[in-house]
């Protein structure tokens, strides 16, 4: 094995080392990445001849010269100029000794040319804006990858610019989607325990520039060797992997080959069966389009391969990173509340078939904000997923707005995809769907995003796919989504409606929302929660829960107090519980003295933030720098951070080493609680991020306080950027020595990357 070897001196200068043989070897690193043209790649006669320093292929051997500097390795491999090509003794050895170079190399760097990253990604990694581009890079369509994948330890991610992206672990859950490849086996489980039809399988959409090459590059996935032939042609190479198989006495593994190569080699039963017919594997992919690829003339592969990676591509571009975490992060409902619903007449009717023709599948449920309404629909999506289950004739799916997320999750564009990637998730062959797309018209979206018309297109096919199914969908909070956006969305719902009905597909949705926008729909149920006796109820029953008195006559008639002044509120009910539970904490209370304190308590939810807001009259500044934060950040921040920039919005000397000795993060949960008077919370959520306890405190605090924190009349927003621009600046400007010794001069490329872990963890 012959390695690049870096210089100790200054220059950094490169250099070609004589082979490595057995265990004389030195810790390395690898590279692997796409290649180029061949006139731009750098050789191994550029390098013996001291030239190509000019081509654009230098560009990837300067970054894993510096990249392996970084993690202290004086050694790294390249493929394009560490093997001598023009020998055919070296190139044989080198293509059965690649899988286990790459196993053995102490770090695997990939490098994504056509993948880039901005600054606003390093600061804001919840919104990555180069997820889209890394799900469709082409290092995960070529055939050498594969290896180059499946056995490194350690495999690193970085753009065209060197920035780390993420390692085979972080990435672990979308490298799975894009390639169908197994967890356990990204994770290095033995590849003795997979089968050959799922090894093919990783290979079925991956393309070589020599068709030979399909087949060396599976050599070290099925442990065997075997010298290459190019110009043999694939099918012949195929035959030899099989022989090669026999020798080592893999009959099992040997077997699957056989029927996998007899199958494809039958025409005309390829040609009259679905894709799907052929073997069933994970993720509902087949090993039809690699048998039927080698089969076929090249052109017709490419053809093949091609829209398979499209379609692929445009399946996986549905995907957004919080496509769930507004259901994920809602409180369920507490004890037996919100079951009433589920034997409400309304309810049951709209379950009925018979009576479908009456309310053309359409449920609204409407509330005053806070009444629980996002709280309900969580209970009836689950329930009806949990009567579903083991039944593949039933489908739920659900969509929950949030104003204060995402845009894909505010919007309807979000909306359509997320529906698309449960109902592709549930039913596999409505991917099918996606035919109706031209091949160019396919390209454009694969190119620049799904837009809302395609969207709806391809679900209004999806859906009509569904053959004898029911399908049922859950739409939480149209208030949240865009105003303009909400009556063309319910237009939608109802000519999907009629679609469904042409095709015999029972569909069913359920909104929910406040009592506006207001949009009206020619057919349906409507349900207003604060009129129900079941909603009463509830809050009569969480009253009785949370505020322990016993059974006396006068806690009797404190509770019916409470109730009779929360107008069915059920936010102003749990605030004001949480504010009594507070100041009258123990067993031995003057209920008397809560009485009192409950007439103090404004009725309205708006009064009632305000209330809130003001009542100690304590650490106010700190609270408005709190809640702009939460306010105008472009994302939701996490506990720390949110800590930090309210430290340094009141002082900007502020030193922003976090000593996690002195400063627990349990403390700073409690910290953006009492800094918010209660108004915000952190999600309890993998995330955990701060976000307002319920969105009408963000329509509260803009509407109510515009004018009075603004300082420059009409111009709120614009203030509460300044406050954040501000405290942005001070930690620009802060300067890390007098936290953290820098040592001088800087330390060698090992010592420095530790140090560098360090000061991030500690800023």
């Amino acid at each position: 094995m012959r390695l690049l070897r870096v210089e100790s001196d200054s220059t950094s200068q490169i250099n070609l080392t004589e082979d490595f043989v057995g265990d004389n070897i030195p810790e390395y690193a690898i590279l692997s990445h796409t290649w180029g043209a061949d006139t731009e790649e750098v050789t191994f006669q550029d390098l013996m001849n001291c030239t190509g320093s000019n081509k654009s292929g230098y560009k990837k051997i300067d970054f894993c010269r510096d990249q392996a500097e970084r993690d202290g390795l004086r050694y790294f491999w390249v493929d394009t100029c560490c093997i001598d090509k023009a020998n055919s003794t070296e190139l044989a050895e080198a293509i059965n000794s690649m899988f286990r170079w790459y196993r053995n190399a102490a770090k695997c760097y990939v490098y994504l040319l056509d993948v880039s990253t901005s600054d606003h990604d390093q600061a804001d990694p919840s919104l990555q804006s180069w997820q889209a581009t890394f799900r469709k890079s082409r290092w995960f369509t070529r055939g050498w990858t594969l290896q180059e994948l499946i056995a490194p330890q350690s495999v690193e991610f970085f753009c065209s610019n060197g920035k780390r992206l993420g390692d085979k672990t972080s990435l672990e859950r979308q490298i799975h989607e894009i390639t169908g490849i197994g967890v356990s086996a990204l994770q290095n489980t033995a590849l003795s325990a997979f089968g050959v039809k799922e090894k093919m399988s990783w290979a079925e959409i991956r393309q070589t520039k020599r068709e030979e090459d399909r087949i060396y590059s599976l050599l070290g996935i099925f442990d065997v060797s075997m010298s290459p032939i190019y110009g043999e042609g694939v099918q012949k190479a195929f035959g030899r992997l099989q022989n090669e198989i026999h020798k080592r006495s893999k009959k099992r593994e040997y077997d699957e080959l056989l029927a996998f190569s007899n199958s494809f080699r039958s025409s005309k039963r390829l040609k009259s069966l679905p894709i799907q017919s052929h073997f069933d594997l994970p993720g509902g992919k087949s090993v039809y389009s690699v048998s039927n690829a080698i089969q076929n003339e090249p052109a017709q592969r490419d053809s093949h391969d091609t829209e398979a990676t499209i379609c692929q591509s445009l399946i996986d571009q549905l995907y957004f990173t919080k496509i769930d975490e507004r259901l994920t992060s809602l409180t369920a409902a507490q004890g037996t509340t919100c079951r009433w619903f589920l034997n409400k007449p309304e309810y049951t009717s709209w379950h009925d078939a018979d009576q479908q023709p009456e309310h053309g599948g359409f449920l609204w449920i409407k509330g005053h904000p806070g009444t629980g309404k996002s709280t309900l629909m969580k209970l009836l999506f689950e329930t009806s997923k949990h009567n579903a289950k083991g039944n593949s004739s039933q489908i739920t799916l659900s969509f929950f707005f949030l104003a204060r997320g995402t845009v894909e999750e505010k919007s309807t564009v979000g909306l359509y995809r997320s529906l698309l990637h449960q109902l592709f998730e549930k039913v596999a062959e409505c991917k099918d769907s996606l035919e109706w797309l031209t091949a160019d018209g396919a390209r454009v979206i694969q190119r620049n995003g799904w837009h809302e018309e395609a969207l709806k297109q391809t679900l209004t096919h999806a859906v009509q796919r569904l053959g004898s199914r029911s399908l049922t969908i859950f739409v939480d909070a149209l208030d949240e989504c865009d105003k303009s956006q909400v009556a063309d969305m319910v237009c939608f719902f109802e000519e999907l409606c009629d679609r469904a009905r042409e095709t015999q597909v029972r569909l069913q949705i359920c909104f929910s929302s406040r009592h506006y926008p207001t949009v009206v729909v020619q057919k349906g149920i409507e349900v207003i929660l604060e009129d129900e006796i079941g909603h009463t109820e509830d809050i009569k029953q969480y009253i009785k829960a949370k505020l322990r008195l016993g059974k006396s006559k006068q806690a009797e008639s404190l509770r019916s107090g409470i109730f009779e002044k929360s107008s069915g509120i059920f936010l102003w009910v749990v605030l004001v519980l949480d504010i009594l539970n507070s100041e009258y904490p123990g067993n031995s209370i003057s209920i008397q003295k809560i009485r009192g304190r409950l007439k103090d308590i404004p009725p309205k939810l708006n009064d009632l933030f305000e209330m809130i807001l003001t009542r100690d009259g304590e650490n106010l500044e700190r609270l408005q720098v709190c809640l702009k934060w939460i306010l105008f950040a472009v994302r939701p921040l996490k506990p720390p951070e949110l800590y930090f920039a309210i430290q340094l919005g009141l002082d900007e000397d502020f030193s922003s080493c976090w000593d996690q000795d002195d400063v627990e993060l349990d403390w700073m949960k409690t910290f953006v609680r009492s800094s918010s008077k209660g108004l915000a919370e952190v999600t309890r959520n993998r995330a955990s991020e701060v976000q307002f306890i319920h969105e009408s405190v963000r329509d509260f605090l803009l509407s109510k306080y515009e004018g009075q924190w603004s300082r420059v009349s009409g111009n709120f927003v614009g203030h509460g950027h300044e406050v954040l621009r501000n405290c942005c600046l001070a930690q620009l400007k802060a300067s890390i020595n007098k936290d953290f010794d820098i040592p001088a001069p800087l330390p060698k490329a090992a010592e420095a990357k530790q140090l560098r872990e360090i000061i991030n963890l500690k800023f």
